[in-house]
Formats: structure tokens, sequence, C-alpha cells
């Protein structure tokens, strides 16, 4: 009976041991399975960012190594993100970080760009709330978290500054692209001294003075010529 008992024990410490090698080996996160298992050929009506976005959290999810990304991802790119793929030299068409940022400025995803789709967004009250607060979301996480540039605050700042600029005065700054407070700051000095100058020539510059107009010959009204006429006539 002993023995028997031994034996049950021994068999299910075996039992409890493969249980645990099978949970650490198949655990959450295992890349147990190819990116052809689980991602998907983007379409024209997939959102650019967050297929991205999509990429990303199954490539966290898989431990897929981050330096292997650019890879994984090029053979589901599309339309214009694979045209920016292709734009690339060898040596940084797969590099993921590289890649993300080219394809995002394929699609117009700069700076200033985000900023106007995060205003541009409205509600409407036809569709579900929670999709189109999730997208303000995404707008909103666009604009002033993700993606090279300022910090968040600056970020705000240069927008804010940018939209109460005169739409000359906004032209020249969106040309310029600053993307620091002190750039947008240099460019609008810059600005006032080149405005300063211009009238300042223009104080400057001699007048010249207007030219003399000279009278018309002053005729005589025609019914005084036809009297003149008429009373020439009854003299002779």
């Amino acid at each position: 009976m002993e023995e028997a008992i031994n034996a049950l024990l021994r068999s299910q410490g075996a039992l409890q041991k493969a249980v645990a090698e099978l949970c650490q080996n198949t655990g959450p996160g295992t890349p147990a399975r190819g990116p052809k298992e689980v991602l998907l050929k983007q379409t024209p009506d997939d959102e650019v960012e967050a297929y991205l976005e999509t990429f990303e959290r199954t490539a966290h999810l898989e431990k897929w190594p981050p330096e292997a990304w650019g890879s994984i991802l090029a053979p589901f790119l599309s339309g214009e993100a694979q045209k920016a793929y292709r734009g690339l030299p060898p040596a940084e068409a797969h590099v993921y970080p590289t890649l993300k940022a080219t394809i995002l400025a394929q699609y117009g995803y700069s700076l200033p760009a985000r900023a106007q789709r995060f205003h541009q967004w409205t509600y409407d009250p036809a569709l579900p709330a929670r999709a189109q607060v999730m997208a303000l979301g995404r707008l909103t996480k666009s604009w002033l978290v993700e993606g090279d540039g300022p910090a968040l605050l600056d970020r705000v700042v240069l927008d804010r500054c940018a939209r109460s600029l005169a739409p000359e005065l906004k032209k020249y700054v969106a040309q310029q692209g600053p993307r620091t407070i002190d750039g947008l700051v240099n460019l609008l000095e810059n600005h006032q001294v080149a405005q300063e100058m211009i009238r300042a020539t223009r104080m400057d510059s001699p007048r010249r003075p207007p030219a003399a107009v000279r009278p018309e010959p002053r005729t005589r009204p025609q019914w005084k010529e036809d009297a003149r006429t008429e009373m020439g006539r009854r003299r002779g």
C-alpha cells in the first residue's frame, strides 16, 4: 500500500513538473506563430497609424525581436506605404523606426498635419460613440505623444501660435516648419525685422512730384457757334 502511494506521489510530481514546463514554454507572448499566421495585408481602407499600431502590439505580443520588425512588416505593406518602403535605401528599409517615420511622411502625417486632424475631429451622433472617442484618442496621441519632435507642451504652443498668425505670416511659418519654440520665435523676429526694413525703404525712397496736367483748351459751346453763324448770314 505504501509503495502504491509513493508511486502515485511520484507520478503526481512528474505531472506537475510537466504542466509547469508546458505553461512556461507556451506562455503569453511566446513567438510560436509566424507573421503570416497573425498579420493581415494592408488594405486601402486601413488607417495607416492604426495599422502600424496594431502591428506593434502584435509584435510585442509575439515577442518578435525589434531589429526584425521592419523586415517582418515589409511584405504586408501596400499602396503608399509600400512606395515609402521601396524609396528607402536597403540599409534603412528594414529599420522599423525609420520605416515607420517614412511611411507616415508619405501619408502627410507631419506634426502640423497631425495637429490639423485633431482640430478637425467632430462628433457624429449617428455613429457609434466609442469608436469616435477612441479615434479622437488616437489623433491626440499621434499629435502630442508619438513621433520625433518637440515635447508635448511645445507642440501645443507651436500649434496655438501658428493658428493665431495672419494668413501670409502663417504661410511663411508653415513653409519653414519650425520644430522648436526657439525656432518659431526666430522666424517671427526675422519677419518683424524684414517688415521694418521694407517700411523704412519705402519712407526713404524719393517721391516724384506728380506730373503736371495740361488744361484742355476751352471750346465754345456749339449753340454759340450756331448763333454767330446765323448772325453773319443775316448781315450778309
